[in-house]
């Protein structure tokens, strides 16, 4: 197994020790957990500010099956350290990854884009595959403004060398600025972004290939391929598009209110629905 989340999605963990593997082992080997077995590694942070040491100790054993790179650090031909100071990250987002190694559920929705980027740069730096995809696709999620897509931006351009990562936060800042072109091309062009002007170019070269691509989209659901047949969702809802209800009746689109509800006009009456209702995008043909 590669790491404890392995284990647990293994067949193995179907032999009678599932629940004990799922209640009692992590937590047995969580390093806060009084009785686990000692750690061997210790990695230490020196605040940049007041100089105060921060620490997060871990199972070089446990790190080893999470990551080649940690299983090479400890177990390889070079002699090993025990005791390790971690200059390109703080001590928050290291202990993250620890964490998720040791698989503790983390919320990646409530964390900044800056924070995801670094600990993107963690991931990568110890060839964690699945953290890395789990911080893509929460991206999308993030809500970007008027006030933060610059920074967005910039940042998508810093980490310009973590392909997926780049990619990603750039994605973000086209639909936004897509969306809201007048607001955003106000803030992008503000006096004071000269030194960004290289990354701007770039995000609104995206939306002018996007642009191209919308006028060659469908009409109702603005997308390419046509949504036409495909059920609703919250990921794929499209203000102004017309939806069918059991194939009967159509419904637009008005507003994405909540992750289970959305609001719609029915021959002139609004109100709100739900997903898990068998709603359909109806489309006409090109």
């Amino acid at each position: 197994f590669t790491s404890t989340r392995d284990y647990l999605s293994s067949p193995y963990s179907n032999l009678g020790l599932g629940k004990m593997a799922e209640s009692n082992l992590l937590k047995f080997l969580n390093p806060k957990f009084g009785e686990c077995p000692p750690t061997d590694v210790r990695f230490w942070f020196k605040d940049v500010v007041g100089g105060a040491i921060k620490e997060v100790k871990a199972h070089t054993l446990i790190l080893a099956a999470a990551s080649d790179v940690f299983h090479r650090e400890f177990y390889g031909s070079l002699r090993a350290e025990y005791d390790i100071e971690i200059k390109d990250a703080g001590q928050e987002v290291f202990l993250k990854m620890i964490e998720y190694i040791y698989n503790k559920k983390s919320d990646f929705k409530d964390a900044s884009l800056s924070f995801l980027a670094s600990l993107y740069y963690q991931a990568d730096k110890y060839n964690i595959k699945d953290l890395r995809d789990e911080i893509i696709a929460v991206i999308p999620e993030h809500e970007i403004t008027e006030e933060n897509v610059l920074e967005v931006v910039v940042l998508a351009e810093d980490n310009i060398l973590h392909g997926p990562l780049s990619e990603a936060l750039y994605d973000a800042a086209v639909c936004f600025v897509f969306v809201n072109k007048e607001i955003a091309f106000v803030e992008l062009c503000a006096d004071g972004n000269e030194e960004h002007a290289g990354a701007i170019f770039k995000l609104l070269n995206r939306v002018g290939k996007m642009k191209n691509q919308k006028s060659e989209s469908c009409g109702n659901c603005q997308q390419t391929p046509c949504l036409n047949g495909q059920k609703l969702t919250k990921h794929n809802f499209v203000k102004s598009a017309t939806v069918i209800y059991d194939r009967e009746v159509k419904a637009l689109l008005i507003q994405y209110t909540t992750k289970k509800a959305f609001r719609a006009s029915i021959g002139g009456i609004t109100n709100h629905y739900a997903y898990n209702l068998p709603w359909e995008y109806s489309c006409e043909p090109n």
